[in-house]
């Protein structure tokens, strides 16, 4: 399973590139996500907001995703997460109203 969600977020990373149409390869995806993994290990700040970007931009030389590119996308999977958790709170909400209506 572990696996699996390492794949899913080298191939997320691959897409945001794709949408911003960044001249971002998938094995620039995959280095990136697995120094980004790194961040992971300890959580420094809330969501390790600034670190992650910081580790990217600091080892740009590695992964060849501009610092430009780097903020852009970090920003909008950032947005995403937050706005996919706030879909999960407002439809636990519903089904929170739902249940109790019964």
């Amino acid at each position: 399973m572990n696996s699996f969600f390492i794949l899913l977020n080298i191939f997320t990373l691959f897409i945001a590139f794709r949408i911003f149409d960044f001249n971002v390869t998938l094995l620039n995806s995959t280095i990136y996500s697995s120094i980004g993994s790194f961040t992971s290990i300890a959580k420094i700040t809330p969501g390790n907001i600034g670190l992650y970007e910081f580790l990217m931009i600091s080892s740009n030389a590695f992964h060849g995703v501009n610092v430009e590119e780097i903020l852009v996308s970090s920003i909008f999977l950032r947005a995403i997460s937050y706005l996919l958790l706030f879909l999960l709170y407002l439809l636990s909400r519903i089904r929170y109203l739902f249940q109790r209506a019964k």
